[in-house]
């Protein structure tokens, strides 16, 4: 069992485009780092922060899948003649394949904050771009997986989001204070924690924003986390950590 470094929000690359702040949890840019581009086939976990009015003008994508999780505000996104408002509350998902064209911007008088993930996906599968509404209260929520990665049992309301890739699955946990789970056994883990403060079995505290990139030899292996005061965690794990 191996547990990689704790990655902290605080000391994550930054860019800082016209009305635009990021911190980029993966080398990105300017910020090229050899030994951080990827866990497994998940090579972007941004956090952005867009301006009233500002954000990412028309850009293209290949061979990926986008997952943005909102955080407060709201943002419009745009592709082709689509378009649609996403706030918190909402999962988007967009699987670029051979290739699209889209725009994220700022809607309102507020800026908008938002979490984006992103996967190596497969190149030729159709572009398809969806939303899920995801329940509000404390517990599981399943968000995305890959055929061969879908829970049992899937909540009725939701759905989760089938993903192209293989072997990869996205949760999201919310705890009250206090309150332990045990997380997906599974070869590599990646925790993100969205909102509040966890301790991990080993004693490591994460707190907003903070990551931990979890590997282990054993199927079997399981990492455990108390909440230390309302927490919402975003919990990767993959078959194949590259």
């Amino acid at each position: 069992m191996t547990t990689s470094p704790v990655r902290r929000g605080r000391e994550r690359a930054t860019s800082r485009p016209d009305g635009v702040f990021s911190r980029h949890a993966f080398s990105a840019g300017a910020a090229y780092d050899p030994d951080n581009v990827a866990f497994g086939p998940l090579v972007a976990l941004d956090e952005h922060v867009l301006a009233a009015g500002a954000g990412f003008a028309d850009h293209r994508h290949a061979g990926i899948e986008i997952i943005t999780w909102p955080l407060s505000g709201a943002v419009t996104h745009r592709s082709g003649d689509a378009e649609s408002p996403v706030t918190p509350g909402t999962l988007q998902y967009l699987a670029a394949g051979g290739g699209v064209t889209h725009s994220e911007t700022a809607l309102g008088p507020a800026p908008a904050r938002f979490l984006q993930m992103w996967l190596v996906g497969v190149a030729d599968a159709p572009v398809r771009y969806e939303r899920r509404d995801v329940p509000p209260g404390l517990g599981w929520r399943h968000l995305a997986a890959s055929p061969d990665r879908r829970p049992e049992v899937v909540e009725p309301e939701l759905g989760g989001i089938v993903l192209d890739r293989s072997g990869a699955r996205l949760d999201l946990l919310r705890l009250r204070g206090g309150q332990a789970a045990q997380l997906p056994a599974a070869p590599g883990v990646l925790v993100h924690l969205v909102t509040g403060s966890v301790l991990l079995a080993n004693g490591t505290v994460l707190e907003a924003s903070d990551s931990i990139r979890w590997r282990s030899a054993r199927s079997g292996d399981a990492l455990r986390v108390r909440a230390r005061r309302p927490a919402e965690l975003l919990i990767w794990s993959f078959t194949d950590t590259g």
